[in-house]
This record gives structure tokens, sequence and C-alpha cells, in this order.
């Protein structure tokens, strides 16, 4: 061997003559809106050994998308050639410069500024009947949509015999405090006396306030529905319900006269979103009361409140025994399937879920499960298939409680929604052709075809019913597959937070999911989340 030869091999050992690696990412200089954004940025590299080779961020407001682990500083290249990325919003009125880099590379992200300060009042919700001398549970829902924190600001509650709520109407003295951050909602409670009119109808709304507020202009009222004050009417057994852990359901049977009309509504201890529901909402003369309590989580007692017609029934729940890890497999279950696991699948399940990202895990499996799409999917998909709205998530509750419970088919649910009076009121006595139509227009999202109509009419007008019909249409991968991020994003949040999404809430992760976000890392973040895990823990 020459010399020459001898030394090249010896100079290649030590300087390592593999490729050095290298990436090139589709553009060095991003931009967002001061409200932030969700984006991903493509790129290439020279080797697959380049593979794995870190990505670091050099501000805590850019963030990446990591399978697995959820949302941080750091991810690594891989083979999907798509890094994706969140820039959180800019609670500054400055524009904000910084990058992130990997390898020989530096990407810019420039963002505006934030707008500030912003809290509004999203909506207002107080049951349709008030009984004179008995408070109401009033619930105003309110939003910061600035990108700044606003601390401590006011929302008061408000009588008036219009829908316009100002200042100079009657004041319930009744108000709430909070502290949001940015884009975040709260719900805030009170407890209003009602005016002492027998018969009249009011509208009870609310305003808020803050001096810090950079937007005025969407601070007026807003108000409920028509609140009707009636005289107490209605009696029954008041005995306090006990309950379990894993809930219970009965029936209050209400005496009143034949002119009599009553609600029902409940009131609940802080912090907890769904406890006990009452069906029907509304009656007149006698009637009955048909309870759920839902199953608790926490190891502690809760106490809550039914509201018959101005009779106050409380109910005791007792706490949950588990461990903390077996009762995130309880309400995953429950908040996924729709039912308590056994104790065999908590065994089961339990070596794997014992941190945070485990039962991340778990909670995608679930809803990639035969028994989620029969049930909690197929439910919330009935609202937006058949009567073309989103679910509200005591409606998707009840529904989805009546099928798991076997009160109720799968079928017969169709059946229920098809004849309802607000499908009715949405698209009348539609023929079979339109049927048809509206079940693809609906359902599947697209116009169907004459030759499709007129099969499907043809199968209607042979004898295939339009629950049938309507129930396999909703069964379809079609269906799934294009409302898969609309439908997720409700039973992610209405699931795991016990509550209606709220509007901006619900479209950021639509578009997150739409954008193919892996859904086990928004569930991540779902999961460090203080209104998540005050269920639990």
């Amino acid at each position: 061997m020459s010399y020459s030869r001898l030394l090249w091999i010896l100079t290649c050992f030590a300087a390592t003559c593999a490729a050095q690696c290298t990436v090139t990412f589709q553009s060095n200089a991003l931009s967002a809106t001061g409200a932030g954004r969700a984006g991903a940025l493509t790129y290439t590299v020279n080797d697959a050994s380049c593979y794995g080779s870190p990505v670091t961020s050099n501000a805590t407001w850019i963030v990446f998308a990591q399978e697995g682990t959820g949302i941080g500083q750091t991810t690594t290249l891989n083979s999907s050639g798509v890094l994706r990325y969140y820039v959180l919003p800019n609670a500054t009125n400055l524009n904000r410069i910084n990058s992130f880099f990997s390898l020989n590379q530096v990407v810019t992200m420039t963002q505006a500024p934030g707008t500030l300060t912003d809290p509004a009042v999203l909506s207002v919700s107080v049951p349709r009947y008030a009984v004179s001398g008995k408070t109401v549970e009033a619930i105003a829902t309110v939003t910061n949509r600035g990108t700044a924190t606003t601390f401590n600001f006011e929302v008061r509650f408000f009588w008036s015999t219009d829908p316009t709520i100002t200042t100079a109407d009657v004041n319930t003295g009744v108000s709430c405090n909070a502290t949001l951050s940015a884009f975040a909602d709260y719900r805030c409670p009170g407890q209003v006396m009602p005016p002492p009119a027998f018969g009249a109808t009011y509208y009870l709304g609310a305003l808020i306030t803050d001096p810090t507020d950079t937007n005025t202009s969407n601070n007026t009222g807003i108000a409920a529905n028509q609140v009707i004050v009636t005289a107490p009417c209605a009696s029954l057994d008041t005995t306090p319900i006990a309950a379990g852990p894993d809930g219970a359901s009965g029936i209050l049977n209400v005496t009143a006269p034949a002119n009599c009309s009553w609600s029902v509504f409940n009131s609940l201890p802080a912090g907890v979103q769904q406890m006990i529901q009452g069906f029907p909402e509304t009656g007149t003369g006698n009637g009955q009361v048909f309870y759920t309590i839902y199953p608790n989580f926490r190891n502690l007692v809760r106490t809550g409140t039914l509201n018959v017609g101005g009779n106050p029934v409380t109910v005791n729940q007792s706490p949950d025994p588990n461990t903390t890890v077996a009762r995130y497999i309880r309400l995953l279950y429950f908040t996924f399937l729709g039912r308590l696991p056994g104790t065999d699948e908590i065994a089961g399940q339990s070596p794997f879920a014992q941190t945070s990202a485990d039962r991340a895990t778990l909670a995608n499996f679930l809803l990639s499960t035969a028994e989620f799409n029969g049930k909690s999917r197929f439910v919330a998909g009935l609202y937006v298939g058949l009567l073309n709205r989103d679910a509200e998530f005591p409606g998707f509750l009840f529904q989805r409680n009546a099928m798991t419970s076997g009160g109720v088919s799968a079928q017969q649910l169709v059946s229920n929604f098809l004849n309802s009076a607000e499908y009715q009121l949405r698209f009348g006595s539609p023929d079979n052709a339109e049927f048809v139509r509206l079940l693809y227009r609906n359902i599947l999202l697209r116009e169907a075809s004459p030759d499709e109509v007129a099969f499907q009419a043809n199968a209607l007008n042979t004898g295939t019913t339009r629950v049938d019909m309507a129930t396999n249409f909703l069964n379809t991968a079609e269906f799934r597959q294009g409302t898969g991020p609309r439908l997720i994003s409700f039973l992610i949040t209405a699931g795991l937070y016990t509550r209606d999404p709220f509007t901006g809430e619900r479209q950021r992760l639509t578009d997150q999911l739409g954008s193919s976000f892996p859904t086990k890392d928004i569930i991540s973040v779902i999961f460090a989340t203080p209104e998540f895990t005050s269920q639990v823990e």
C-alpha cells in the first residue's frame, strides 16, 4: 500500500468521512399574526442518516408538536419531512422576532403585535321559568379575545323588560370577577332572584366592565332567552338523594295543578360542570322527572341541587375510592365510551396509564375503537348529519346515556331525530328524493349525483325505511372521514372538560385536526390544564 493511500485512510478515520448533515427548509422566514398560529414547514435532508437531528426553538413562544410527548421547544427531524409548530399569542403591543434552528439552517419567525386585553360576554343562560321568591342559576360565558391577560374584570347581571341590556336596567346585585389569559374562556355563575311580578316576562343579561380593556365596543350587554316568572305551584318529595361514585338514576314525581308550569335546573359546586341531569326540562301539571347522576372521579364528596318547580332536592355523592391512576382510567372510559370500565379493564390498563403521556396514548386508543364509533361518535354525528348543527353537551350526554344504558337503540335515536320538531322546522316534510339529497348534503358533505338520487329513492320506494337509510349513511367511512375533525373536536373538548366547547376553542381544535396535527398531542395539551386535572385530582 502506498504511503499516500495510507495517509488518506488515517485522515478519513480522524475526520469521519461520512457526509455532513444538512437540512433545507421550504422557507427560512415565517410570519404570524398577534393571535398566533399553527403551521407546518416542509424540509429535506441530504442523507437519511440525518433523521433524528435536533430542532431547537430559541423562544418560549415558538413550540413544536412532538409525537408521543406533546408540545415543547425541541423536536427532531424525521422521515415525514414536515415540521409542525405553534406560535403562541403575542401578549404585547410590539412586533417580536425570534428563531429556531437545526443543523446548518436558522428559520426566523416574525410575529405582529397583539391586541392586548379584550374581554367580552359570549352568552348568558338561565332557566326558561323562574319561581318568584326563589333564586335561579344564571351563567354568563365570557372570553378574552385579546392577547394579554385581563385581570379581575367584573361581570354583572341585570333584569330587563327588553333584550337590550344596559346599566339602567334592574341591577340584580349579583356579579362575579375573573382573570383571563389570552383567548381563555370562563363560565361566570350567579344565583339571581327574579322580579316579584307573577306572569311577567323578563330578560336576564350580563354586562362586562374592565378599565384596562383595549376594545370596549363589544362590552354591550348580552341577554339570555325570555324568563317567565311564576308563583310556586308544584310540589314533590325533597328528601335528599344519596349516590355512589358510579352515579345513579331515578324518578321524582311532581304534583301540580293542570295550569301549573314548572322547570328543572341544577346548581352545581364550583368547578363541577356536569353532575346531575333532569328530563324533561319543563312540564305542566302532574308529571315525572327522570334524573341521572353522573360518575364522580374525584376522591372528594360532591353536593349539588336539582331544582324542580322551585323545590330544591339536594344530591350528595360519595367520593371515588380508587387510586389516581384508576380514576383517570374510569374518566377516559366514560368520556369516550359512555361507560365505566370493569375491574379487569382497570387492572389491564393501569400499567400503561401511569403518566400523563401514557394516558394520552390510552385516550387516543379509545378514540379508534369500534365501541367509540358506535356510541359517542354516532350520537354526535346525529346532530351534524341529521340536524346540520353541532351537538350541545347536555343533549349529547343525555342521548348517549340513553343509548349506552339500553333505553334506546341506534335506530330509535335516528327515528327520534328525524321526527323531532327541530328536524321538521329545518327541513319540513321532504319527499324521498329530497330526503336523499339531504342525507348526501349533510352527512357526506357533497351533493348527490342524479344516479345516486334515483338509486336511493328507489330503495325507499321499495321497502327501505328512512331510519335504516340514515343509519347506514351515519355509519359510512365517508361520513366519519369528512366530518372527522368537526366531530372529534367536540368529543375531545366536551368529553374531557365536561362542557360545551367555546366557539374559538372548537374552531382552533378543528383547524388543528384538519391540518393533521396528531390527536394524541392535542389531548396531551388538554391533560396539562387545571380544568381537566381538577376532575380527578
